[in-house]
């Protein structure tokens, strides 16, 4: 690994573990559930969860699910990721399931996220894991933001930490102080293989439009995306119309 690659990832590694700690997303003793797509976010918070249990006092196991719906036109390199998994001491699993797509009438996008979170839901308690794992980064979470206010009249969106289940588990995101270009910045470096092929409906959705609109909007404003981001932190309540005024 040269140098200057090593200092890049470093640089990431511990700004997740940051994350991490501050927001405490993994303890000791944890069984954390991964949602590996075979997308750069997901393999770069994979291997990130798996790296740190090297240099912490502390131990946690890490078990990666991958979910492939038939009918879905993309797809994962599925050896790549097996192996991906077993460098890294990982527990890797592939489910495939067969599910009703409506006949094209339902919105894909919808009802392949529902239908995905609901099978790591069911692993999460047929393992007895406490923690599930999501590679959502800064930039989705802008884009949730925008895509709650614009189509839901919703002030929402991706929190660090969620209880689920009356507490059974919770959600986490390690990922969600790094910016998309840094998560693909760190794959590139560390030579990791995406899916072969991608989403269809990928640039076609709402999300998509709203994407686009956030980044004319950096290109403006240099360091829109953050600020908006940590914006949603400092909230200032009481000068703002709500329901009850």
């Amino acid at each position: 690994m040269k140098e200057s690659n090593n200092k890049f990832t470093e640089k990431i590694l511990k700004k997740v573990g940051r994350t991490i700690n501050k927001h405490s997303l993994v303890a000791g003793d944890d069984c954390v559930l991964v949602g590996l797509s075979g997308g750069k976010d997901s393999l770069v918070m994979t291997d990130i969860l798996a790296r740190r249990r090297r240099f912490l006092p502390v131990s946690y196991d890490v078990i990666a699910v991958h979910v492939k719906l038939e009918g879905v036109k993309y797809s994962s390199d599925i050896g790549y990721l097996e192996n991906f998994c077993a460098g890294r001491n990982v527990k890797f699993i592939l489910h495939t399931e067969a599910i009703d797509w409506g006949g094209g009438t339902k919105n894909p996008c919808f009802y392949c996220s529902f239908n995905r979170r609901r099978i790591l839901f069911q692993y999460m308690k047929h393992l007895g894991c406490n923690r599930l794992a999501l590679g959502h980064n800064m930039d989705d979470a802008v884009e949730t933001f925008f895509m709650n206010m614009l189509f839901r009249s919703r002030f929402s969106s991706l929190p660090y930490k969620l209880s689920m289940f009356g507490g059974e588990f919770d959600i986490i995101r390690p990922l969600l102080e790094i910016r998309e270009a840094q998560a693909a910045e760190y794959a590139r470096w560390m030579n990791f293989s995406e899916q072969r092929v991608r989403c269809p409906h990928e640039n076609q959705s709402n999300r998509y439009k709203v994407k686009k609109m956030i980044e004319d909007n950096e290109k403006r404003y240099p360091g829109f995306t953050e600020k908006v981001f940590y914006s949603m932190g400092t909230v200032d309540w009481e000068y703002l119309p709500s329901k009850k005024d």
